[in-house]
């Protein structure tokens, strides 16, 4: 971590307790990242002030989740700062359209200069964070990322993962993909760190994010567990360097095999829901919420801030799948289906029927 430029580290419940004097004796001159280790109880506490936590993992099986590589990292960061620039960009645009007073520059959230300082890591299943992002001008700050890794022993638990916002692999031969906790911290790490040196000559307006790396370190953990993850606002690749994980999911015989490449074919085989899927269950959502009294009668201005409110919250979610979706459809059903009381039929007394009617 030190090496490349990342001082913020979170742990998870350390098997060994911490201080542990056997990782204050490795650690060479790094050992003010022990010391300013973050310890949590688990890793919902250990990532719950990040934006966006990628997980970790060699292992693809049963996931169906959003994926990057540890080379496409840093240009998934880029995207993650960049929406969070034109979202404060286009929230400041409006509140000058609505003020009065002279308006606020509409640019001052995306003229952020690049951070190049170490950011904090935290623990986790373990994340390290020393301190949090600096706050951009006007007001908003830059997003928080993490990558949770897991135990040396037995990597991350599917709990774990399902926390996660997406998943990251190292590519390496499918044959034997597994690496140890320090190989793959290292690895991302100095995928940040390079991207940070390609970046060192792009324009000052460009946002930075403060990837926070976690290492989790459970009662189940290896002696190793405890090995340090970290977090850098470091300035991530140019946004050209899109990630090439939602291409051909049959590698190009000119290139190596890869361990990706099963992720590559889960991601192609997804199928994704449209615009008017998800139009469709907004509008069951927000006929559910009008017959539950949800809108304040009468004020016709705050039912469209609300209803605006809820379809930009709806719009953050990118990539739902068709499942996805049916299942939202399903909550819903029973959401507005009320269960029948103890010991009464459904459709009951003062209950609707199977035909909605009340008996």
């Amino acid at each position: 971590m030190k090496n490349l430029g990342l001082s913020d580290l979170r742990l998870v419940s350390p098997r060994d307790g911490w201080p542990n004097p056997a990782a204050s004796a490795t650690a060479s001159h790094a050992a003010d990242l022990l010391e300013s280790a973050r310890l949590y109880g688990s890793v919902d506490e250990a990532v719950a002030d990040l934006d966006r936590v990628y997980a970790a993992t060699a292992r693809t099986r049963f996931m169906s989740k959003a994926f990057v590589t540890s080379r496409t990292l840093p240009s998934d960061l880029l995207q993650l700062a960049a929406a969070a620039s034109t979202a404060a960009a286009a929230a400041a645009a409006a509140d000058a359209a609505a003020s009065t007073s002279p308006p606020a520059s509409a640019h001052a959230a995306s003229s952020v200069p690049l951070s190049g300082e170490g950011q904090e890591a935290g623990p986790g299943p373990g994340s390290a964070q020393a301190s949090g992002p600096p706050a951009a001008a006007g007001g908003w700050r830059l997003p928080r990322a993490g990558v949770l890794f897991g135990r040396e022993s037995s990597g991350l638990t599917n709990e774990e993962v399902a926390r996660a916002n997406k998943v990251v692999t190292v590519e390496a031969d499918p044959t034997y993909p597994v690496m140890n906790l320090a190989q793959a911290v290292v690895i991302m790490c100095y995928e940040l760190f390079n991207a940070r040196l390609d970046a060192a000559g792009a324009a000052v307006g460009r946002p930075t994010v403060a990837p926070s790396v976690t290492a989790t370190a459970s009662a189940s953990s290896s002696s190793s567990a405890s090995a340090p993850a970290s977090a850098a606002s470091t300035s991530p690749a140019s946004a050209s360097a899109t990630s090439a994980s939602a291409t051909s999911a049959t590698p190009s015989p000119l290139l190596p095999a890869s361990s990706a490449e099963e992720l590559r074919a889960r991601a192609a085989a997804l199928q994704l829901a449209s615009r008017g899927d998800v139009e469709a269950f907004l509008q069951r959502l927000l006929a559910a919420l009008e017959a539950a009294g949800f809108f304040a009668k009468g004020d016709d201005a705050r039912r469209a801030a609300t209803t605006r409110s809820i379809r930009g919250l709806a719009a953050k979610a990118e990539g739902l799948t068709v499942e996805e979706v049916a299942l939202m459809h399903g909550m819903l059903t029973r959401l507005v289906r009320p269960m029948p009381e103890p010991g009464e039929a459904q459709g009951g007394p003062g209950r609707p029927g199977p035909g909605g009617a009340s008996k």
